[in-house]
């Protein structure tokens, strides 16, 4: 599979009554969540899927517009051309003894506190998302990654719990053991994000209610159709 990003020119633009909209969304938000902040994201205008690629016309909005369109239900009740589809990334990190790397998202994080979901993640603030991971990687796991290394696995929906937010999956074989990613994750910049990161394979057992919705389509996707044992 191919990821390919083609970048449409200037900034993605909306109607004055979707900006009013966004903009008392938006403080509302902040009331709620004082550490919220505006920042550029990037929205996919139109998307195609084949067996072989993904091709995204992408276009730089704002994050505001994102966390309207996908966490308020007058945002997602819009036309598609009148929402900002905002994306993601994530990667399956996968260490030489074959495990999966999960983070244990912080206690104190703004949405879904405590559970497991994939590391490195992130909003793309870049158009490229293999970019964006690479510095990810390097922030929450200490790891110096090449884009030539990614392998794009495809893009999924994050579910209802992140409002249904695309996010193109990729994979990286670290060639690192867990106890190399675990050392390297201890002196990582964002280590605060993740209480801790854990090793799995194929068998999760009590672990699948805490994961996050699209790490569990992912796992699904990594281990096969079969999707995961219990």
């Amino acid at each position: 599979m191919q990821l390919k990003i083609i970048v449409v020119d200037g900034e993605r633009q909306y109607s004055d009554h979707v900006k009013n909209l966004a903009i008392e969304h938006w403080f509302l938000s902040v009331t709620l969540n004082p550490a919220l902040f505006d920042g550029d994201c990037w929205s996919v205008v139109y998307m195609v899927e084949s067996e072989t690629a993904t091709t995204a016309h992408v276009q730089l909005t704002s994050y505001k517009y994102s966390l309207f369109s996908h966490f308020s239900s007058v945002g997602r009740s819009l036309p598609s051309n009148d929402r900002a589809i905002c994306y993601g990334v994530r990667s399956l990190t996968i260490s030489s003894e074959g495990y999966v790397v999960l983070g244990r998202r912080s206690s104190l994080a703004g949405t879904l506190p405590g559970v497991l979901d994939m590391v490195p993640a992130g909003v793309c603030h870049l158009p490229e998302p293999k970019e964006v991971l690479e510095i990810e990687y390097e922030e929450e796991l200490g790891i110096n990654v090449l884009t030539s290394q990614l392998e794009y696995l495809g893009v999924l929906t994050a579910g209802m719990e992140q409002g249904n937010k695309l996010e193109f999956v990729y994979m990286y074989k670290t060639g690192f053991s867990n106890e190399a990613i675990l050392e390297r994750f201890n002196s990582a910049k964002d280590k605060h994000e993740h209480e801790e990161i854990v090793f799995v394979k194929s068998t999760l057992g009590q672990l699948e209610p805490v994961l996050t919705e699209i790490t569990k389509k992912a796992l699904a996707m990594y281990f096969g159709e079969n999707g995961i044992e219990l």
